[in-house]
């Protein structure tokens, strides 16, 4: 595709090239790790457009590795920002409440929705969302690799002190859909028992931050290589370039880059309506 960057046939070049890699993809008999190296690599072509990207990576069949008895597989989350309401937020950015009480609060509404067993990536990328919404903006560059790595600790501990005292969900959710809108859809119990009648609103904080904060710091299964935080990031014309990757498997790459392209999508929105715009759960219009 970028040999046709910018030309006015790319649309059309972009809608004919995925739906016959999509054809290709369905009808090939991938094994996990094959499907992986596909995912890694489909995440790196610049579509045209996000239906385009969504039309290749929606063919990916992934088989879920085999667990032991009586174990859940891990639950692959990277989504979890879009998943608090706006009166949520406003506790999360309220300088007048501790972080600790943040974290608490961020942990118990997710088991509410039925987190259990998060990926490493997942736990990481809450720490970083909770550690960007309780934090000076100036103050997060300076934040040592010490610092970083004890809340990441207390993340976990707190992650750890939910679990034991909770029982199975009535739903076990392996991947967080990027749109609420599925996930209202498809686990209508766990979302009434988490939101009530209140529903998702898009953060008040950019995501760009998060992600740049995220990729600061490493963690077990995660991204190999950190870049420092506050130093310009160099985007590519991919999705991939936009949110927390970190996947191990071929599920965790293409949930990674819809997070990706949703986290955009949201701050596109935001810079149209402004802070604390809440998702329509009537119809798929966001």
């Amino acid at each position: 595709m970028d040999n046709i960057k910018g030309e006015p046939t790319l649309p059309q070049m972009s809608a004919l090239q995925s739906a016959s890699v999509a054809h290709d993809v369905s009808s090939a008999d991938l094994t996990p790790d094959q499907s992986l190296s596909v995912a890694r690599a489909l995440a790196d072509v610049p579509w045209a457009t996000d239906e385009d990207s969504e039309r290749v990576l929606s063919q990916l069949v992934v088989s879920e590795p085999a667990t032991k008895k009586g174990r859940r597989s891990q639950q692959n989350w990277l989504a979890l920002h879009s998943y608090f309401s706006a009166e949520q937020w406003r506790t999360l950015v309220d300088d007048k409440v501790p972080s600790e009480v943040k974290l608490s609060a961020m942990v118990a509404h997710l088991f509410r929705m039925g987190l259990r067993s998060p990926t490493e990536p997942t736990i990481k990328w809450l720490c970083s969302l909770w550690t960007v919404a309780s934090t000076n903006p100036e103050d997060l560059p300076r934040l040592s690799a010490m610092t970083k790595a004890l809340r990441l600790k207390q993340t976990k501990s707190q992650l750890d002190s939910f679990r034991r005292k909770a029982t199975d969900p009535v739903q076990w959710v392996t991947t967080l859909p990027t749109d609420p809108v599925e996930f209202c859809r498809d686990f209508g119990s766990l979302h009434t028992l988490a939101f009530g009648k209140s529903i998702p609103s898009s953060p008040p904080i950019s995501i760009d931050v998060v992600t740049g904060f995220d990729m600061s710091y490493g963690c077990r299964g995660g991204l190999k290589g950190v870049s420092t935080f506050g130093s310009p990031v160099r985007h590519s014309s991919s999705s991939a370039s936009i949110g927390p990757l970190g996947g191990t498997t071929a599920a965790e790459v293409v949930a990674g880059v819809r997070g990706r392209q949703h986290g955009a999508r949201c701050t596109w929105r935001r810079s149209r309506t402004g802070p604390g715009t809440t998702f329509s759960l009537q119809g798929r219009t966001l």
